[in-house]
């Protein structure tokens, strides 16, 4: 290919690059985005083990959306995975602490290690679970869920 030698011949062939850079670029994202729809719909219909594979892609290739952090929680819930919950769930809370939802679902993954824990880690994790209710009410006191777990610990 023989470059152009003027600015008139330049400029049109440099559009078409920067053009398809841009093309590119919405693919990728538009990818990005079909994983987590796709860990969405897996959720949806039940099928934690393919959820949570493709939420993990998802969460590594967008690791600041708080969202799909969310969703990797109540994944990671439903296949009784409680440490790796807590660790999306406190994700979650880091990205967006001013969620309200976030801090339920965080403080449901705790109270869920509690349960499945010795009398001596139960209480620990059943004190941050307590705390992440209390902090989810208090963002949001329409929260009704976060309302009636608070009043469970309490």
């Amino acid at each position: 290919m023989r470059w152009p030698r003027t600015i008139e011949n330049w400029l049109p062939m440099r559009m078409n690059v920067l053009a398809i850079f841009v093309l590119l670029l919405r693919a990728g994202s538009g990818a990005r985005q079909m994983g987590f729809e796709a860990g969405q719909q897996a959720y949806e219909a039940c099928d934690y083990a393919k959820a949570a594979q493709l939420l993990l892609e998802a969460a590594a290739a967008e690791p600041r959306k708080a969202e799909i952090q969310l969703l990797l929680t109540k994944t990671q819930l439903e296949l009784q995975q409680f440490d790796a919950a807590i660790k999306s769930g406190e994700r979650a809370v880091a990205l967006e602490p001013k969620s309200s939802a976030y801090h339920e679902w965080l403080g449901r993954a705790y109270g869920e290690k509690a349960d499945h824990s010795s009398f001596m880690s139960a209480l620990g994790f059943a004190k941050k679970a307590r705390k992440e209710f209390q902090e989810a009410v208090e963002l949001d006191e329409k929260n009704f869920a976060a309302r009636q777990a608070l009043i469970e610990f309490d």
